[in-house]
């Protein structure tokens, strides 16, 4: 049986839950006042520090969130997400043997962990290691099938491949996902660009879509539509 919690650990969750409702809006100036209103009645807590040190590595602060999270670690150095956001920030850091260090820690310590597996295909994809981004991604997206970012990352690393069916299919996976503006660009760029591409009803339609809103210019995307109306 689970110990009770007290009303003073009950009013810290309920300050840190508002605090990352702050974030999640935008309201990042609310937000870091909450989470240092947390770390004032309780020091140390690790969960806070990952939090503020999120909110400084997106505001630039870089120096800052590596202290932060530095401070995280020496309490709990078993926690997976605090080394994907060490990961994240001595990225931004520009120390990114240090930073891949942090992400393949992450994994070691949750192996399903969907994040930190898609921080580290980006990481490997920007040096130009292609298929061990690849490999990252499809095992971020074993994990979580319904992650759109890592469907149209996976899609970037096969086109850089050269695999630009594979690209498309994954390109597509994305988009039932959710609408990303990147990756309507990227389908319709790498559609342009393939070879052979598929007839189906949804693949029409999504070409459909890229003309009438204007993914790329009509142009770029003049010979598919004419392969598939060849198709008719």
């Amino acid at each position: 049986m689970s110990a009770a919690v007290g009303p003073a650990e009950l009013a810290v969750r309920e300050a840190l839950r508002a605090a990352m409702a702050h974030h999640d809006a935008g309201r990042l100036r609310e937000a870091e006042a909450g989470y240092r209103e947390v770390l004032a009645s309780a020091p140390g807590r690790p969960d806070a520090l990952a939090l503020l040190a999120t909110l400084e590595q997106a505001t630039g602060r870089l120096d800052d969130a590596l202290a932060h999270v530095d401070e995280a670690l020496r309490t709990s150095a078993d926690a997976a997400g605090l080394h994907n956001v060490h990961g994240l920030v001595l990225e931004a850091r520009g120390r990114t043997g240090e930073a891949e260090a942090a992400y393949r820690k992450a994994c070691a310590l949750a192996p399903r962990f969907a994040p930190a597996l898609f921080n580290l295909g980006n990481l490997l994809r920007v040096q130009a290691r292609g298929e061990e981004a690849i490999a990252c991604y499809r095992r971020a997206l074993d994990a979580q099938p319904r992650y759109a970012a890592a469907w149209n990352n996976l899609g970037v690393a096969l086109q850089d491949a050269g695999r630009l069916e594979e690209a498309l299919a994954a390109y597509r996976s994305a988009l039932e996902q959710a609408d990303l503006a990147e990756c309507r660009t990227n389908f319709a760029r790498c559609a342009a660009m393939a070879p052979r591409i598929p007839a189906d009803a949804g693949f029409r339609a999504l070409v459909g879509r890229a003309l009438a809103e204007a993914w790329v210019r009509p142009a770029d995307l003049a010979r598919t539509a004419a392969t598939l109306l060849a198709a008719d």
